[in-house]
């Protein structure tokens, strides 16, 4: 079965799928014999692969983003590598020798049986990356499985657009490496934890950018502790307006931010409240839905 989706007569309650192939005997009668064949609950293992550069780089980008469509894994290595169909099968090879694995999360997302499969490091990639010495301290986003995975993409559009651009792409861990930060802020007694960090180089100048995914669920403004956009709004405001982000990255450089948000009613809601809030603080905000925000490209 490829793995650009989903079977749409997978059964979810069954870890293995059968096949019949007929064969004649050496009597020259009908036989049946079962084989197993790939499905997401099923593959069949192998011992052992040799991971290629293409596998290394596959790898690498998802130690660094978190799980990755597979669409977007056969993008990144398109300039070296340009068969869909070779590069599905090695997917598959690998996920076959324990090196990627399927998170099992993916099937609950809507009309999951048409989207492509989402891989993400399996413990024997992890420690094939460690064991060649090029494994990252990589602040990979957490939460619930469909926001760290869309949190995931998001920032893996902007790293493949960065390279195709001929621009630097500057992941959270070198940041924060260099002032030994962590990715929340404390601001006042309160704490501002983005989804994700990164930076651009332009060839000499530089902007940060921070990352936050609409779950959906976030309301637009709420009287209790509940996270809600206005009072992330005002904590950015108070981290911008007191440098307090600035200082605890320790960066010169300017800061935006990225809202991704899941529907464009959502996103529409959140521009009226930005713009109704607007005390010249906009410029800093950037809000998207499935596209990266084309000012975060530009000089």
């Amino acid at each position: 079965m490829p793995e650009t989706g989903h079977s749409r007569k997978s059964n979810d309650n069954t870890q293995n799928s059968v096949a019949l192939r007929f064969s004649l005997d050496h009597d020259g009668k009908m036989t049946t014999q079962l084989r197993h064949r790939t499905t997401f609950h099923h593959i069949n293992r192998v011992a052992t692969i040799t991971p290629t550069e293409r596998d290394l780089r596959w790898l690498k980008l998802i130690e660094r983003h978190g799980p990755l469509a597979s669409t977007h894994l056969l993008n990144w290595t398109a300039d070296t590598h340009r068969c869909r169909d070779s590069g599905l099968r090695r997917l598959q090879a690998l996920r076959a020798a324990k090196f990627l694995y399927l998170p099992r999360q993916q099937r609950q997302t809507e009309r999951a049986e048409f989207k492509p499969y989402v891989y993400d490091l399996a413990p024997l990639g992890r420690l094939y990356l460690q064991d060649s010495g090029v494994a990252e301290d990589a602040i990979r986003p957490t939460g619930h499985w469909w926001h760290l995975h869309e949190t995931a993409m998001l920032t893996a559009r902007v790293e493949l657009e960065c390279r195709q651009r001929g621009l630097g792409y500057i992941p959270a861990h070198e940041i924060l490496g260099r002032s030994d930060a962590t990715l929340a802020i404390a601001i006042g007694c309160r704490r501002l934890i983005p989804d994700q960090l990164f930076a651009i180089d332009y060839g000499g100048l530089f902007r940060a950018f921070m990352v936050e995914v609409d779950r959906g669920t976030e309301p637009i403004a709420s009287s209790s502790a509940r996270k809600s956009w206005s009072a992330s709004l005002a904590l950015y405001s108070e981290g911008f307006r007191s440098g307090a982000i600035n200082r605890h990255y320790g960066l010169n450089a300017p800061i935006q931010v990225i809202w991704s948000h899941k529907t464009t009613a959502r996103q529409g809601a959140f521009e009226r409240l930005l713009e109704a809030r607007d005390n010249g603080a906009t410029p800093r905000h950037l809000s998207c839905r499935g596209q990266t925000p084309p000012e975060v490209f530009a000089t």
